[in-house]
């Protein structure tokens, strides 16, 4: 629910994940998730050159008990 909870999921996510994530870097989106759920932080990686890169990563990603979903706008 913050930003620096979300810096600290990409320093765990990259500490477990170091091969598949050397090249990316960390990107955090500030979501409203509306009234009665409040504001959240969106931890993705990236950039991707193509949907298809993004979708092999978040394989890679799932075979290492990760959470991945891949996102054309982080949504």
């Amino acid at each position: 629910r913050s930003e620096t909870s979300a810096k600290q999921g990409w320093t765990e996510v990259v500490s477990h994940n170091k091969t598949t994530l050397a090249s990316l870097k960390p990107i955090i989106r500030q979501v409203d998730l509306g009234e009665g759920k409040g504001i959240f932080y969106r931890l993705m990686a990236g950039t991707f050159n193509s949907m298809s890169e993004a979708e092999a990563v978040c394989i890679q990603l799932k075979q290492n008990n990760q959470f991945c979903r891949a996102s054309a706008d982080g949504s």
